[in-house]
């Protein structure tokens, strides 16, 4: 079983909309998924609260505890905030989900969500994660 094609990334939050770009690819073999997307901001618009990255070509399996790290780059975001000095940005996806949660964990072990309020209208990131699939 192989696959390739494309799917459609997106910024979302708590409440709102923006205006974003992107480019996704994707590769499953029998159950395994690697996936990859650059997504860019233009306007993040009317975003409010923790924001996600949404819309994986599959859903993760459902197996309790198993999460897929992510690897990422993400540029011009709102200094001072959850990125700057000794935070650490991390991403994954959760069990039986197409989300890919974004955090950053600061030098003293406390975890944030990335909220709308630490993104520009330039902020870009690109995504890289290897799950199994459903």
């Amino acid at each position: 079983d192989y696959e390739e094609g494309t799917w459609t990334p997106a910024w979302a939050a708590a409440s709102g909309s923006a205006t974003q770009a992107g480019v996704a690819r994707y590769v499953k073999i029998g159950n395994m998924v690697q996936a990859n997307c650059y997504l860019a901001l233009s306007n993040k618009g009317t975003l409010g609260g923790s924001m996600q990255i949404t819309g994986l070509p599959y859903t993760s399996i459902n197996v309790t505890s198993n999460y897929y790290t992510a690897s990422m780059w993400i540029n011009s975001t709102t200094n001072g905030n959850k990125f700057d000095g000794d935070f650490h940005i991390q991403a994954y996806v959760s069990p039986n989900n197409t989300v890919i949660s974004v955090q950053s964990l600061d030098g003293d072990g406390v975890v944030n969500t990335i909220d709308a309020a630490d993104v520009t209208n330039a902020t870009d990131i690109m995504i890289n994660i290897s799950y199994r699939a459903q």
